[in-house]
């Protein structure tokens, strides 16, 4: 079975995050949940910018806000780690 053909885990609602940080009121389990927050935000703006990209008319301005956007996230650990998925390869697939 491939990482893709799995479906993915149940999301952790805010309230199980919180309860799970006042179980554990470490720097590490804020540090965490902050990360989870910062990453909702992420993913807020790419929408919004997703759906005004949508109203645009003319290609190239399409093109512009999708290179903004690819902009926006180029910084996010999760694209640039070495254990990323690679475009066109499949998780844990020989590199």
């Amino acid at each position: 079975m491939d990482f893709f053909d799995r479906p993915p885990p149940a999301p952790l609602p805010a309230a199980r995050i919180r309860a799970l940080y006042a179980q554990n009121p470490t720097a590490e389990a804020c540090a965490l949940a902050w990360e989870i927050w910062r990453l909702q935000r992420v993913l807020v703006a790419l929408e919004a910018g997703l759906r005004s990209a949508s109203t645009l008319r003319h290609r190239q301005d399409i093109l512009d806000r999708v290179a903004e956007l690819r902009e926006y996230v180029q910084g996010e650990p999760c694209l640039n780690e070495a254990l990323a998925v690679k475009p066109g390869r499949k998780r844990g697939e020989e590199r």
